[in-house]
């Protein structure tokens, strides 16, 4: 009862500071603007088939250009499946052709396909015939289907190692409509944001491509340090407005510990910032959901995120603001704090992706060294790198954090993998020991305030 006590009193500052109208104002005009977004698919189904057939050649272990082994793997990722050429030299798979047989040129289409097939592909991959190596690999990007494939069959035996000829049906899967070529556009088709209509597809033309930049870089990305820099200024003021004379001796004289007022008043904090996140990112979620026809449940966790994220800084500006009784100081420490952990991520980062340049160079033969060459020399291994580690692993990492939710997206948008790596990526991020480290951090932070409060004179 004591905590649904403070909870009313901070309720009503709230309404007095017009949290919930700002909260209904950003989140409207954020809904407002996903209505007027358009995705539009564009007339290129043969153009996404023939990127199909193409990842499933030989020579899509490289990039679909110059033959076997060269470029980058393409038959398991998206990005190859988009960079494939018709009627290559050195394909041995070849579409001739494919015709919608309902609802047109659409992503919702049946289509009936014409391709040429080596037969020697099905057995070197262990499949009986070309039929049932169709059946059993057409369609799938890192094996997840995007079509249904039905009647195949060969209407024309190639002889003297020509190439067979097969017909077969391919009913479009959920999946389907992200490899499809679309045109994107806002303010009800007035701004294009991206539209190949009248140039060759590439793989940030498709669907799933252009909701995961979206979501990633408006939502997941500027989105989230607006709503946690708007949630720690929105409610930097409650623990100072406590702390007031004629306040803090009102809410005192209850029987209740300090400490436990404090944590109250903290936990308020993080529910009334729990409830703006789910309001608002629920409302554009459904809104880009509803508008491109995919629903990608990945981007509701950033709500669990963002409350994470702000429970850290609202503890830094609670711990300023017990200390300096002044809510502007509060927000300030948190915004330092932030900022900081910002510089420590990209100068570790910048390092890792450095001394990677590094190794790479070093690897390229030059033919007027002889002999065993130089190490490279990495900066992770100088004072100024060990230092910056140091402190980047025993210091909050929410950026990690906000990493595995983007992971989490591509493999969602994605067909059930990850996007394409950078060849200078880093790899993967340990979040769930970032969010230890964060936590701890936390815990800390809120115990010294609460001590500090416990112990000095209202």
């Amino acid at each position: 009862m004591q905590f649904i006590a403070i909870l009313k009193d901070s309720i009503r500052e709230a309404l007095d500071a017009r949290i919930f109208w700002i909260i209904g104002v950003v989140g409207g005009i954020l809904v407002l603007l996903g209505l007027t977004m358009r995705f539009e698919p564009l007339p290129k189904g043969k153009a996404v088939i023939g990127n199909l057939v193409n990842s499933l050649n030989p020579g899509s272990e490289g990039n679909g250009r110059g033959g076997p082994g060269r470029g980058r793997p393409m038959g398991n990722n998206l990005f190859g499946a988009f960079q494939g050429l018709f009627r290559q030299g050195d394909s041995k798979i070849v579409l001739l052709d494919a015709v919608p047989l309902s609802g047109g040129d659409l992503p919702t289409s049946d289509w009936k396909v014409t391709l040429e097939m080596d037969p020697q592909i099905a057995k070197s991959k262990g499949a009986k015939d070309s039929v049932a190596f169709l059946e059993g690999n057409f369609g799938k990007i890192a094996n997840t289907p995007v079509v249904s494939v039905r009647n195949v069959k060969v209407v024309k035996t190639g002889v003297e190692g020509k190439p067979d000829t097969l017909e077969m049906e391919i009913v479009p899967e959920a999946g389907f409509s992200r490899l499809w070529p679309t045109k994107f556009s806002l303010f009800f088709g007035g701004l294009v944001i991206a539209d190949c209509s009248e140039r060759r597809a590439t793989p940030f033309d498709a669907l799933g491509q252009q909701i995961l930049i979206l979501e990633s870089i408006l939502v997941a990305g500027i989105g989230t340090w607006v709503a946690l820099l708007l949630s720690v200024s929105l409610t930097s003021f409650f623990i100072p407005a406590m702390l007031r004379k004629g306040t803090i001796e009102t809410l005192l004289v209850r029987p209740i510990a300090r400490w436990r007022l404090l944590a109250y008043k903290y936990f308020g904090g993080l529910l009334f910032i729990g409830f703006g996140a789910s309001a608002i990112l629920g409302a554009v979620w459904l809104t880009i959901s509803f508008q491109s026809g995919i629903w990608s449940q990945a981007l509701l966790l950033m709500v669990p995120v963002i409350v994470f994220y702000y429970a850290f800084l609202h503890a830094v500006s609670t711990l300023g603001s017990v200390i300096t009784r002044s809510a502007v100081f509060g927000l300030i420490a948190a915004c330092l704090v932030w900022f900081s952990l910002f510089l420590l991520n990209v100068g570790r980062e910048s390092i890792k992706a450095m001394d990677q340049v590094a190794e790479i160079t070093a690897a390229i033969p030059n033919p007027e060294v002889i002999g065993p060459r130089e190490p490279p020399v990495k900066i992770s291994e100088s004072t100024t790198g060990k230092v910056i580690f140091f402190f980047h692993r025993w210091l909050p990492r929410p950026a990690e954090i906000d990493s595995f939710v983007r992971t989490k997206l591509q493999e969602d948008l994605l067909l059930g993998r990850e996007a394409e790596r950078n060849p200078l990526s880093g790899g993967t991020t340990d979040w769930k020991e970032s969010a230890l480290v964060t936590l701890v951090h936390t815990i800390l932070a809120m115990a010294i305030a609460c001590l500090v409060f416990t112990l000095r004179d209202p």
